[in-house]
């Protein structure tokens, strides 16, 4: 048993380390998550009904978005919904803050029902953020700046589809005075509270540390945890503790030696 010891130490560190690849971003978002939570109560209003009004009254101030068709020709998006490019204002307070040119609007197809917010897939949502460390609220509007034009799957290939890497967005913040401030962000350079803004899509979750999601009941099951335990295992198994016995007498001894003389 004694000659197998390194080599159950090394298969256990090897284990453990792969393990904690997936582990230690885990971790980090799961403590970002409860952080964001403590912190903040966001309101995706696009998730309250499948018809939420794009006209939205925050403390006084409205928000409000329109389109007007272009006449381009209708096409199939990555997901074949029939989809017609409009420009696309967004409102506040009578004003126009933004105008979005050639978006995609969702119109009704055979048995599906788009109306208000849902008009614009996930490219565009309203926010309500109550931030509990401030006892204050404000209202957001966050919309795709690209990625939003995809073409029907032809060939196993999506025309106009962009790596995560590549999406940006842009952030309108609505304060109950009025104050409006912009931002813009991507997916990959984004603050803590900017992920919370960006919607959950067909590509699965958005974290901030990490995307992980669990594909089947064996992840996370299998990796990281069984591996992990196991890992652990072959560790304690493996570990020299005669040498490190052996050492520490070894040290003691030398130092009770030197003290005495």
């Amino acid at each position: 048993m004694r000659r197998f010891k390194p080599t159950f130490f090394i298969l256990g560190l090897a284990l453990f380390g792969f393990s904690m690849l997936y582990t230690a971003p885990e971790m980090l978002e799961r403590q970002y998550q409860q952080e964001m939570a403590d912190a903040y109560t966001i309101t995706e209003i696009n998730e309250l009904a499948t018809d939420a009004p794009t006209d939205y009254y925050f403390r006084g101030n409205t928000i409000r978005t329109e389109h007007t068709l272009t006449g381009e020709e209708p096409y199939l998006d990555g997901w074949d919904r029939l989809v017609h490019p409009a420009d696309l204002t967004i409102f506040i307070n009578g004003e126009a803050a933004e105008v979005l040119s050639n978006y995609p609007v969702l119109q009704k197809q055979d048995f599906d029902r788009f109306d208000g917010l849902n008009q614009y897939g996930d490219y565009l949502s309203y926010w309500l953020i109550e931030d509990k460390t401030t006892d204050s609220e404000f209202f957001a509007v966050t919309y795709r700046l690209n990625g939003y034009r995809t073409k029907q799957i032809v060939d196993g290939y999506m025309e106009g589809e962009l790596p995560r890497e590549e999406l940006r967005y842009k952030l309108l913040t609505i304060q109950p005075d009025g104050t409006i401030d912009k931002e813009q962000f991507s997916y990959s350079d984004k603050s803590k509270l900017q992920t919370q803004f960006i919607s959950a899509n067909y590509n699965g979750t958005v974290g901030y540390y990490t995307d992980s999601s669990y594909p089947n009941f064996l992840v996370p099951l299998v990796y990281p945890w069984l591996t992990s335990s196991v890992g652990i295992l072959f560790l304690l198994i493996g570990f020299p503790y005669r040498r490190l016995i052996n050492t520490l007498w070894r040290a003691t001894r030398n130092k009770s030696a030197n003290s005495s003389t």
